[in-house]
């Protein structure tokens, strides 16, 4: 995971100045500083880890770790005098230390601490690392060391065992990392000796952020960024990524173009298309029309024979008296009668459904 984390940010253009690892990852720090090959690494990793699973100490007893919230000093040194079986492991920060021991003596410790009321937990290992407990396993790394090629390393890489850069040579390099099996890590020198040989920023490549944490104890009163590429388990891992990035870049750490971003296409204009809209609705009359249609039909609603008495009879007699040729026909007569009788009945129903039909709506 941390090999895959520097090489993402190599390939934006990060050139790291200094390495510095924490216990297993001072082997990731040197694969960084160039000592030796991705394979190298990867079966250094596996015998190492073999190794050290394997060791035990007297009684097989493989021992543990112990974690506590203490600075290392002459009280804690006069405490673990009477515990033999422990040894410092690792001295993280001001206010945090870790030692390995066996597991009786460990419980005896914890014990006592939390009757002074020193805050401390069990960690989670299968055996006491960093301590005496580890010769034997370091005896056989030491071993195996020997056939595998190292190389000149292209940066300094701070080591855990003596908190100085690494010297040149594969025979230094290997001495270095046996004894570092069964000596405390003193990271918390080792960075107060990179901010002395000019680190100002420090970038974490791993999960989580518990190295930025110790480097933020250790530089707390000093104006330094610390970089988390992947701070949180719970979170994005590429969002988080990205973010650390982009830090990088506004804090002015030089990186290049994203080999990962797509080459943005200028976008073709969309083809012109003709508006097409279907209206669907009731039919809307305009309210003059809506006038005329209810005088049309006010006026159907009248009797047919709307005249007056007095007209209705005089029209009467007009037809009684109309004269008539011989030779006309029924339907002649009938003709003629239409022609002359007045605008009523069935005839105002053609003329409004007439009128409605021609209208402009």
């Amino acid at each position: 995971f941390c090999c895959g984390l520097y090489n993402i940010l190599r390939g934006h253009g990060f050139q790291p100045d200094m390495c510095v690892g924490h216990s297993f990852g001072e082997l990731v720090a040197l694969w960084a500083g160039g000592a030796f090959t991705t394979k190298d690494l990867f079966i250094l990793s596996l015998i190492r880890g073999r190794f050290m699973q394997s060791a035990m100490g007297p009684d097989n007893d493989p021992g543990g770790m112990l974690a506590l919230k203490h600075p290392i000093d002459d009280s804690l040194s006069e405490m673990l005098k009477t515990f033999p079986q422990v040894f410092v492991a690792n001295h993280n920060s001001p206010d945090q230390v870790v030692l390995s021991g066996s597991t009786q003596s460990l419980d005896r410790l914890s014990r006592h601490l939390s009757r002074a009321e020193i805050k401390a937990k069990k960690l989670k290992v299968s055996a006491a690392f960093h301590s005496d407990f580890m010769k034997s396993a370091a005896k056989q790394f030491g071993r195996e060391l020997v056939h595998v090629p190292m190389h000149e390393l292209s940066l300094p890489v701070y080591s855990n065992r003596h908190a100085q850069p690494y010297p040149s040579g594969s025979e230094a390099i290997s001495a270095i990392l046996t004894e570092h099996l069964c000596h405390p890590v003193l990271f918390q020198p080792s960075i107060e000796a990179m901010y002395d040989a000019g680190a100002r920023v420090f970038v974490e490549i791993g999960p989580r952020r518990i190295l930025s944490d110790f480097v933020k104890a250790t530089l707390e009163n000093h104006e330094i960024d610390i970089i988390s590429l992947n701070p949180s388990s719970g979170k994005d891992s590429v969002r988080q990524l990205w973010e650390a990035i982009t830090q990088l870049r506004v804090i002015g750490v030089e990186l290049g173009v994203d080999p990962y971003q797509r080459e943005e296409k200028e976008a073709e204009p969309p083809e012109k298309e003709s508006l097409k809209v279907v209206l669907k609705g009731r039919q809307y009359f305009t309210p003059a029309t809506r006038k005329r249609m209810a005088a049309a039909m006010e006026a159907h609603a009248k009797p047919r024979h709307s005249l007056p008495e007095d007209e209705r009879n005089k029209d009467k007699e007009r037809r009684e008296t109309l004269p008539m040729k011989a030779d006309d026909s029924k339907e002649e007569r009938d003709r003629q009668v239409r022609a002359n009788e007045p605008i009523a009945g069935d005839k105002i129903d053609r003329i409004v459904q007439n009128h409605i039909a021609n209208s402009h709506l």
